[in-house]
């Protein structure tokens, strides 16, 4: 782990806490004693899906992580984590030459990438970007892919690196359709359709496939305790076993609100004094860039 102190902070940004740290940590491994603090700062930010978790990460790593190595800067203001960006840098050849790019870790294996970031402290982000930027020597190409088209960071990134005369490009790499069931007769013909088939036979050539139906919290935990240490990594079931309780908790407050909503019998929708549509909806459907 290499902690560097930004040479601008002081001038740039007079804080009441100390100056805002950047920190270059090399060694992923080191910071599963900060996990909780990793995981509480997702929480915080705009961009909060599995895929900004410490445990997918230091997974993702520990998997695939053999052909690049890790440049993961932490910012943090009076020892307190407050920004992270979770890149890594790796050889590729592009345009006829070896290059050293810049990529989120879990690039092309996650959903969805961006930095971390406390959404209180808007000065985190371009300090991290400003130590990229002195510290260009380490990389020929930034290829950040996989920003949620709901994040700022798809504006905040060309803002700045035009400022500094660094061209950039920003594009829309694909669409990610969503299919919602509650129709039995269009759920049914998804049975049908020729690509799952493909997929299931694909699995099936290279084993038994098996799916099990989970119904209940406790039913998933113990399947999950069971398969540790043969099928999943048995710290990433550790994770989830302690976060599941508090998962548990708001699938009901879920399911609770959804029952207040459900339509009367005469076909009305209830309504409840100074009620609006479930605080649940927003949390659980705005990753979904397909649902409309």
């Amino acid at each position: 782990m290499t902690t560097l102190a930004h040479p601008s902070v002081g001038s740039l940004y007079q804080l009441k806490a100390r100056p805002i740290r950047i920190t270059l940590v090399d060694d992923l491994e080191a910071l599963w004693l900060r996990k909780t603090e990793w995981n509480a700062l997702v929480e915080r930010s705009e961009t909060s899906t599995v895929f900004q978790t410490f445990e997918w990460h230091a997974s993702w790593w520990k998997t695939f992580g053999r052909e690049a190595r890790p440049l993961l800067l932490l910012a943090e203001a009076a020892g307190q984590m407050v920004g992270i960006a979770p890149l890594m840098v790796s050889e590729q050849r592009l345009l006829g030459r070896k290059r050293q790019v810049i990529e989120f870790m879990g690039a092309g294996s996650s959903d969805y990438c961006d930095f971390i970031v406390d959404p209180t402290r808007h000065q985190v982000l371009p300090l991290m970007l400003q130590w990229l930027i002195e510290s260009d020597q380490q990389w020929d190409l930034l290829q950040l892919s996989d920003i949620p088209n709901t994040s700022s960071t798809l504006s905040a990134l060309p803002g700045f690196f035009n400022e500094h005369r660094y061209p950039t490009d920003t594009r829309l790499l694909y669409e990610a359709p969503t299919y919602l069931f509650g129709d039995p007769v269009q759920d049914q013909q998804l049975v049908r359709k020729k690509s799952l088939r493909r997929h299931c036979n694909y699995f099936n050539r290279s084993g038994q496939l098996e799916f099990r139906n989970c119904a209940t919290v406790d039913e998933t935990l113990g399947y999950l305790k069971e398969k540790a240490g043969t099928h999943f990594d048995p710290k990433v079931v550790e994770g989830f076993l302690k976060a599941a309780p508090r998962i548990a908790a708001v699938l009901e407050d879920e399911r609770k609100w959804r029952e207040m909503e459900a339509p009367q019998a005469d076909g009305t929708q209830p309504r409840f004094p100074g009620a609006a549509a479930s605080p649940f909806a927003k949390s659980f459907h705005w990753m979904d860039p397909g649902a409309a």
